[in-house]
């Protein structure tokens, strides 16, 4: 049986709150899904792995931090806490029905031959089993949000791409340095990239009037990491 194509999808935070949310990603999706099917010399089956942003539940994490001078652990795992409720609001969002919370389901999901979309609640990885799997582990503080987790994740299931939905563009010409130094992406991811085949930032709410899409590499040390507007 030939094995599927892996693909990490992270959906920012910020796009939980754009009411057209399951009507852009269709668009992508379609649109992206119909790239790959002219690029590759036969039909193989896809498995989509969608990750939640913390969104503003996680914002309001940070500003708890600020104002308690809580400790960084603390705040990295009531930041994992807000990402299982905005998984819970994708998946609601997709009808895609409940998500996926345990690591053994999702290796069924991952092996079994078909396409599929699911939502994955990645808390219960996180907590038990991220730390065990090889590959540069996760720290346990702000410099490790949700770009990083699903950078992780695509690591772990040896992901063929990682998606990074997002509400801007990465501007033209910058490497995942630059990018990391002006926040666009987290401060652990650029080292998370590294190890990955395929890594694409999409500016999603460019499809609310949807135009050609173009990708472009951004350079830096990690393998061939693409922007498509």
């Amino acid at each position: 049986m030939t094995r599927a194509r892996i693909r990490v999808i992270k959906v920012g935070g910020s796009l939980l709150e754009c009411e057209q949310l399951p009507q852009l990603l269709t668009r992508w999706l379609a649109q992206a899904d119909d790239d790959h099917a002219n690029e590759a010399s036969e039909k193989v089956a896809r498995v989509d792995i969608l990750i939640a942003g913390g969104g503003t539940l996680a914002e309001h994490v940070r500003q708890l931090d600020k104002r308690f001078a809580l400790d960084s652990e603390t705040s990295h795992w009531m930041s994992v806490s807000a990402m299982s409720c905005t998984s819970r609001l994708l998946a609601s969002l997709l009808n895609a029905g409940p998500p996926c919370e345990r690591w053994d389901d999702l290796q069924v999901i991952v092996s079994g031959g078909r396409s599929q979309l699911t939502v994955f609640d990645a808390q219960q990885w996180l907590t038990e089993m991220e730390g065990s799997h090889p590959g540069i582990r996760l720290t346990h503080d702000w410099q490790t949000t949700s770009d990083s987790i699903a950078g992780r994740l695509a690591r772990v299931l040896c992901a063929d791409e990682l998606v990074l939905l997002k509400s801007t563009d990465i501007p033209t010409g910058i490497d995942w340095r630059a990018a990391t130094e002006q926040g666009l992406v987290d401060g652990r991811f650029l080292q998370i990239a590294a190890e990955l085949p395929r890594v694409v930032c999409v500016n999603l709410r460019q499809f609310e009037d949807p135009p050609a899409t173009a990708s472009r590499p951004l350079s830096d040390a990690a393998p061939s990491p693409e922007a498509t507007r």
